[in-house]
Parts: C-alpha cells; structure tokens; sequence
C-alpha cells in the first residue's frame, strides 16, 4: 500500500501558509486556496453553485419544469433524474460557458454567453443540423431567445446589458437543445441530456486535438495551480513585484466608490494590455486575454448577490491573471538572450525600439527548440515587461496615488521567515 508521506519540516515553504494567496482562504465563496469547481466531491461547498444556479431556474416555475415534464412538481423522478445529470456535469458545462463567454468578441466581462459565441459553439458541435426538423440554426436563435427570457426583478442590478446568457439560462439551453436534438429518440428528458453533453464533449475534444490547444474543452487551472503557481519561487517574483502591481491595480480602483463594481474590469484588464502592446505579439490575442481574465477568478455561488467579484478582478485574481497570460504569450528563453547580450526582456524591448525592430521579427528569428523557462522565470519576465512599459507609456487608471496606505480586499503582509 502506499506509505503516507513525511510531515513537512518547519523550515519547508508551505503554500498553505506562506504564499501570497492565502488570503484566498477569506475573500473566495469557496474558503479555500482550492476553487469549488475542485474540491473532493463530498465537500459540501462543492455544490453550492450548483445548487443557487438550479433555485434560479426554478423561478420560472412550470416554464422550466414544463421542458422536462408537464405537469408534475419538481420532486418528480424525471425531474430530479434530469437534475442529477446536470448535476454530474456541472464542472465541465460551466467551464465550456466560461470558455464561450470569453470567446465572444463583444464580451464586456467575459461572465455572459453572447449569442454569436453561443451559435458558433452549437456549429461546431454538429448541433446543427440543416437537414433535423428544430436543429436548424433558427431554431438554436430561437432556443437562445426562449432562454434568455428573464423573470421580472430576478436581476435588479441588470449588470447582463447585452442579454447574454447567465449561468442558469446556459443550463436550461441545454434542455432545450437535448429535447430539439435527440428527445424523439428518447422516453424521457435525461438520456437525451446525456446523448447531447457526450456529443459536444467529444466535438470538442476532436476540434481541441486538431488545434493542438485543450484550454478550449478541458479544465487543467487546478493541476497548472498545484504545479506552477502555488510554488514558492513563483511567490517570490510575486513578493518582488508586490508594490508596483499593487499601485498599477489600485489606480483603477475609485476608493469614493467602494462596492459593487470596485473591482477591475474586463476593459481595464485589457487597456492595461493594449497599452503595453501585448497583442501585437501575434502569439497572444484579445481572446486569450479574456481568458486570463476570467479564468484566473474563483466561482461565485450566487452571482446576482456578489456581481461585482463575478464581473471583474479582484486583487489576487489580478496577480493570477497575469500568470495566466505566461500560459499563452511565448517569451525568448533567458539562456538566448543572454547569449545575445542581454540581461533580460526589458533590455531586448529597449534594443528593438532603438532599432526600429519589432517583437514579431525577432521571435521569428529565433531557433524553435520547443523550450520553455520555468514557470517563475518566464513570469519573471513577464512581469518586468509590463511594469517597463507601464512606467514608459505612462500606463495607469484614473486614480493613481489616491490609495495611499490603503490596501484591498485580499492583501497579506508577506509572513515572516
């Protein structure tokens, strides 16, 4: 059997303890350094989501219930049996609406499904289908209308302007597109259910192998957090840095204006970007800022109640989103720059600017030895990148310095060692 492992020793960095994310334990709904979506699955807020986002379907009452049987209460067996698999696939149907919702182009916080990003999701799905009475794509136009119907007073913040769908309205598409795709061939709605999810995952998973790209169909945050960001050389490029971040953020944050959207933005995460000149690198595009985006936030169990945390970033997810952005944009291996005289990327950016050469140019010049730097290195990098060209491009929200002393929601004092 296998022998348990050693107990740490004090002197060994425990991420638990030290890193610059405990506080996570506090600020997340999930209480944890671990994201619901990853906790064991008899860990009881591993459901919460789930849970608020089924109370909100039901408050369409019988239109809901209607989809899945007439007639009958929500403690009918093919009621709760339809429940049960939305229930088992949670995790991965939420993660294909978060994936969706940063796809589409004319996302304002990557928190909605927008209509155009749904129909291409549906295409490519093979959930179309010109030739399928009630699968042609009017009907999926249709579905998403039917959806995206809103019970008066359900959202009174209304923080959805482009109407795009909400986690529960996700949830009752995919009934009405199981009943439209496979609800003939099928004596009730949960087998048509699964027929459907078993479709798209495997869709998705063949799109994803051609690409050569999994982010698009499989979850990996929690392995890439376990390996690579909560590690003890990651936190000390994110303890070098802290300050400088830490001003950078807090100048989009309005301290007269505490509340719900004091929070960063998706249009300020990406100014920050833009400005730094980041998507001219043709290795990352806005859509995968959108993704470090939204995936470097912790779920929200009920996202009409803490809106502001679903739609923007906090202070820690901040700091996670630009080591998400390590994950997509490519970076020069230290080794070769400084076998090109460089100390680091910062000096490159200068060189080539002084030259007139530009970053595509370069990266395309250097050898494809398949390599990367580690993770804290590459960061490293990163992050002296974006605070060189924050400070030369004078790169910053509208109330820098007004902060002071103050710290956001989410700040440790780095513990002593």
């Amino acid at each position: 059997p296998p022998q348990p492992k050693p107990p740490k020793s004090e002197s060994e960095w425990d991420y638990r303890v030290s890193s610059i994310f405990v506080p996570r334990k506090n600020t997340t709904d999930a209480k944890s350094m671990v994201d619901i979506w990853h906790q064991p699955l008899e860990t009881k807020a591993r459901w919460r989501s789930f849970n608020a986002d089924w109370e909100k379907c039901m408050l369409k009452q019988e239109r809901f219930l209607n989809l899945i049987k007439k007639g009958v209460p929500e403690d009918h067996e093919e009621i709760q049996a339809t429940k049960e698999v939305l229930k088992e696939n949670y995790d991965w149907i939420m993660y294909i609406f978060l994936i969706t919702a940063a796809n589409d182009t004319s996302a304002t916080d990557a928190s909605f499904m927008g209509w155009l990003s749904y129909g291409d999701l549906m295409a490519m799905c093979k959930v179309v289908d010109s030739a399928q009475p009630g699968c042609k794509q009017g009907d999926m136009d249709t579905i998403f209308k039917a959806a995206n119907f809103e019970v008066k007073g359900a959202d009174p913040d209304d923080e959805n302007p482009l109407e795009g769908l909400s986690r529960q309205e996700w949830l009752e598409v995919l009934l009405r597109v199981a009943k439209a795709k496979f609800g003939k061939q099928h004596p009730t709605l949960a087998p048509a259910l699964l027929e459907l999810l078993a479709l798209m995952r495997g869709r998705l998973e063949q799109e994803a192998a051609l690409c050569n790209d999994l982010v698009g169909v499989r979850d990996s945050r929690h392995m890439w957090r376990m390996d690579d960001f909560y590690q003890e050389e990651t936190d000390l490029v994110y303890r070098k840095y802290e300050r400088r971040l830490l001003e950078l953020y807090l100048s989009f944050i309005d301290k007269a204006n505490v509340g719900t959207h004091n929070y960063m933005c998706l249009a300020e995460w990406k100014f920050i970007l833009e400005r730094a000149l980041f998507f001219e690198d043709v290795s990352f595009t806005r859509t995968e800022a959108n993704y470090c985006f939204y995936m470097a936030k912790f779920n929200i169990v009920d996202y009409l109640a803490d809106n502001g945390k679903f739609v923007g970033l906090d202070w820690l997810s901040f700091l996670e989103a630009l080591g998400h952005v390590v994950r997509f944009k490519e970076m020069p291996l230290v080794a070769n720059l400084e076998a090109q005289g460089y100390k680091g990327v910062v000096e490159l950016v200068v060189d080539l600017d002084a030259k007139g050469l530009n970053w595509n140019d370069y990266m395309a010049g250097q050898p494809l030895e398949g390599k990367q730097d580690p993770f804290p290195v590459e960061l490293d990098q990163l992050v002296r990148l974006l605070l060189h060209m924050a400070e030369t491009r004078k790169i910053h929200g509208p109330h820098l310095g007004s902060w002071r002393k103050e710290k956001p929601e989410g700040w440790s004092k780095p513990p002593s060692r």
